[in-house]
């Protein structure tokens, strides 16, 4: 079969730094805090005190708007200071950079003086994030400074370490449980491109991080806005993997695939927006009509009933007020035809 050669739709052109730095800049607290936590491995407290400091570390020509910017990736807990920067290839001069940005803030930022002659510079904690790795992204980044007039079991050299975070060393429940729930919109992107040996898996991991998401917002990790934006996000940097893949499979197979990111995002909002209708309702009746469950199962009985008698399935949706999944699952618990 032909491999697909039609399929025009523009490429998406997605700013994945600034994906993250929305995130950074309007998490809570909480949130913060636990991704701190998280890819720290510290142990703040969920009260801990948070702040976003301003970089402030432009050049002479900055504006006053880059000099008001919140800095991109710097957080601050408890007065200690932590770093993000976001890769999606290796380079050698990340390291450096990372060092480099790192005594701005530490002047800026961590300068503590002790008298007339010594003064303290206290640099952040950083990490690397990287969206996309393969077996050489390396697991640390190191520089070796040599410095005059010091005292080590190096000599005159200190070395600078930065440790890294790569995605796809995680499943997306393990992102989750350690509080990195800005890496799961970005869970799909090792893939580059995909081909048909590999489109099976990317669409697993795809529905997987999607899934996992519904789970953080359920237990209140996220927020209900956060949740739409992040499966907005999670959708549209795997359409522009399939995007980039166009040549790689038949025009069927590019086809199913871009209907299937589609909808299921589609689906999760839709189910999303369900229960939190069905939530509102259950406030609303109070005793009158109980809380949320007995609304749904008063829906299952009442899809039950329809499919018992050969009802159309849209006609079924439409009456009960379930989400058609729901409809079919009970259709084959209850061994039960369904009918268009």
């Amino acid at each position: 079969m032909a491999k697909n050669e039609s399929y025009k739709t523009p490429e998406p052109n997605i700013s994945y730094d600034g994906v993250l730095k929305n995130y950074l800049e309007n998490f809570s607290n909480r949130q913060i805090i636990k991704l701190i936590n998280g890819a720290f491995n510290a142990a703040y407290p969920l009260d801990a005190k948070v702040e976003r400091p301003n970089t402030e570390t432009h050049g002479d020509n900055s504006t006053k708007e880059d000099i008001k910017r919140l800095g991109d990736y710097w957080l601050k807990v408890d007065g200690d200071l932590f770093m993000f920067e976001v890769q999606t290839s290796d380079g050698s001069e990340i390291a450096f950079r990372i060092f480099e940005y790192s005594a701005r803030m530490a002047a800026r930022h961590g300068k503590t003086s002790v008298g007339n002659d010594e003064v303290i510079m206290r640099f952040p904690a950083p990490v690397v994030l990287y969206l996309r790795s393969k077996p050489t992204t390396p697991k640390e980044l190191t520089i070796k400074l040599e410095l005059p007039n010091i005292k080590s079991v190096d000599g005159n050299v200190v070395t600078y370490r930065v440790p890294t975070i790569q995605i796809r060393d995680f499943t997306p429940a393990e992102l989750g449980d350690k509080g990195l729930s800005v890496a799961l919109p970005f869970y799909t992107m090792d893939y580059r491109t995909v081909n048909e040996t590999t489109l099976a898996r990317f669409e697993n991991d795809y529905k997987t991080a999607m899934d996992e998401l519904k789970v953080l917002e359920q237990r209140g990790d996220i927020t209900s806005f956060e949740l739409t934006d992040m499966l907005e996000n999670l959708k549209a940097i795997s359409t522009e993997i399939l995007q980039k893949s166009k040549k790689n499979l038949t025009s069927e197979k590019f086809e199913e695939a871009v209907n299937m990111v589609e909808t299921y995002e589609k689906n999760c909002v839709d189910m999303f927006a369900y229960w939190r209708h069905v939530e509102a309702e259950s406030k609303a009746v109070g005793k009158a009509e109980g809380e949320a469950k007995g609304m749904f199962e008063h829906a299952k009985k009442t899809a039950l009933t329809l499919l018992n008698k050969s009802r159309p399935l849209g006609e079924i949706i439409e009456v009960a007020d379930l989400p058609e999944a729901e409809v079919l699952k009970l259709a084959a618990d209850n061994g039960i035809t369904v009918y268009e």
